[in-house]
């Protein structure tokens, strides 16, 4: 294993949107503009911002428009935004968004208790949405939860998986995202199923939106590239996950996505280019937790890169000797 990594990925930092949306403060605009804008420094070009959700609703997101309006659009950068529905995307046109993530479960239960709806309704409102927003020139990612298993209904079919994704195709999605939305995934298992999807869906842009609940989400991510996958989903700090409500039934604890700044630090590592400053990144994991006012999930964030400890032990090896007279026996 390990002997097919691609030389370069593309990662997708979905911090300033999945990694707020469970905050319980309200973060000003200013500040995820701050944020946004220092992991532009960082050399993202793929950034999820917000969510086209009601306002009433998720009151973390109702700056959307005014957020949109005032962010820096430089060449090449990719924005996107959540949109689970046509009322969000009414509001999302014209907004300054590049594309959409439109999210659908794999089961009805994960369905019902997250979006009240089934997944036969969900994927029949599913097609007004992705057919309007491609008409208004927006870009769609199908996103799928629980793709590798569902905490309600447990099993799921990646047959399943398949025949729900080959309709969102035939409906005009560009891509699709395949969530390991509750961390139930093994690398074995994601090895397999990416090789299938691959297959199944060839020229269609696929990508990874794995969670650390169980702590196999860089294991995840290595056995997708392996398989194949060169784009990947992650969140600054390692924040984000199931929304952090009532329904404990299906949301159990609060670890997120898979941690942007130790994804980064451990493919640069390994020869794996993507293109991201790991310095300026680990910046923009301290902002965040000043931010969020709290310490957040990342390692490489608290213990450095590994380039910063090389050769770093010769100052404390010379005190060292100078302290004790060490003489070689």
């Amino acid at each position: 294993m390990l002997e097919n990594l691609p030389k370069k990925v593309t990662i997708r930092d979905m911090g300033a949107r999945e990694g707020l949306q469970n905050e319980p403060k309200q973060i000003p605009t200013e500040q995820k503009l701050e944020l946004i804008r220092a992991l532009l420094r960082a050399g993202f070009k793929h950034i999820q911002v917000t969510s086209f959700v009601s306002p009433k609703v998720v009151t973390q997101f109702a700056d959307a428009p005014e957020l949109l309006k005032k962010l820096e659009h430089p060449e090449g950068v990719f924005y996107w935004a959540t949109v689970p529905n046509m009322r969000g995307l009414e509001r999302a046109i014209d907004s300054g968004i590049n594309g959409i993530s439109l999210p659908i479960s794999m089961t009805d239960g994960h369905n019902i208790v997250n979006m009240q709806r089934t997944t036969a309704k969900a994927l029949r409102d599913a097609e007004q949405v992705i057919s309007q927003a491609r008409k208004a020139n927006l870009y769609v990612i199908a996103s799928t939860s629980c793709a590798f298993g569902c905490p309600i209904e447990g099993y799921v079919s990646p047959q399943k998986v398949v025949e729900n994704c080959k309709r969102l195709e035939w409906m005009g999605a560009n891509a699709l995202a395949f969530g390991d939305t509750t961390g139930m995934a093994n690398p074995r298992q994601v090895w397999n199923f990416y090789k299938m999807i691959l297959a199944e869906f060839p020229g269609m842009e696929i990508s990874t939106h794995f969670h650390d609940s169980r702590g196999m989400g860089l294991a995840n991510v290595l056995a997708a590239m392996e398989a194949g996958v060169t784009i990947h989903d992650c969140a600054l700090g390692g924040t984000g996950g199931q929304p952090h409500t009532a329904r404990d039934q299906y949301a159990f604890g609060r670890l997120g996505n898979v941690c942007t700044e130790d994804l980064v630090s451990m493919l640069e590592e390994m020869g794996v280019h993507t293109g991201i400053d790991l310095d300026k990144l680990i910046e923009a994991g301290k902002l965040f937790e000043q931010i969020v006012g709290r310490e957040l999930y990342s390692f490489v964030t608290k213990a450095g890169p590994v380039k910063a400890l090389w050769g770093g032990g010769k100052e404390y090896l010379d005190d060292f000797i100078k302290k004790f007279g060490f003489k070689d026996a």
